[in-house]
């Protein structure tokens, strides 16, 4: 373990610059990135790790997916592009080449090489839009079904609180319809 240094600023930052600031901070080689309503399971970063290894010896990889949770049942494998569309990407158990992952794994010499990630607004999109550069750069990204977070989604449920519930609403119904129309 590593010794964490928390940094603390006067006003809301962009989910964006907030995930570039820690990467730039960061000493290791490697990064993920997890919301703070995250829990992994075990192995989930051996199983990332060694993936990326055995990936990197044929192509050249960008980040990786893991498969997302939520009370059981699968909330993702990361995410594909249809034209402009987001598409989910399909049940199979096995490693595959997705456009973006929601928890992306990486290089920081990666993110580095490709400007780091992109900001639309508030939040919503950096995650696509990191996937997408990584593309353009000539970078393939994978999802690993060997690697297992689960995401508690807070305020989606009733048990979380109303105000918890209101700020989701809001964040999706307004921040992320602004958001989107920018990515």
């Amino acid at each position: 373990t590593q010794d964490i240094k928390y940094l603390t600023y006067p006003k809301s930052i962009p989910v964006a610059e907030a995930w570039n600031m820690g990467v730039r901070e960061s000493k290791g080689e490697f990064v993920v990135i997890l919301n703070d309503d995250m829990e992994v399971t075990p192995n989930w970063l051996e199983n990332l790790h060694r993936c990326y290894n055995l990936l990197s010896i044929t192509n050249k990889v960008g980040c990786l997916a893991t498969l997302l949770l939520k009370n059981g049942e699968v909330l993702s494998r990361g995410g594909k592009f249809s034209g402009i569309n987001l598409v989910p990407v399909p049940p199979i158990n096995e490693v595959q080449e997705v456009d973006y992952s929601n928890t992306p794994f990486f290089k920081k010499s990666v993110w580095k090489e490709v400007g780091g990630v992109p900001c639309y607004g508030q939040m919503y999109y950096e995650d696509a839009g990191f996937g997408l550069r990584l593309l353009k750069d000539g970078y393939k990204n994978f999802y690993n079904p060997l690697s297992v977070i689960v995401h508690q989604v807070l305020g989606s449920e009733q048990s979380h609180g109303e105000m918890e519930i209101k700020q989701r609403q809001h964040n999706e119904n307004v921040i992320q319809q602004e958001s989107k129309k920018k990515f």
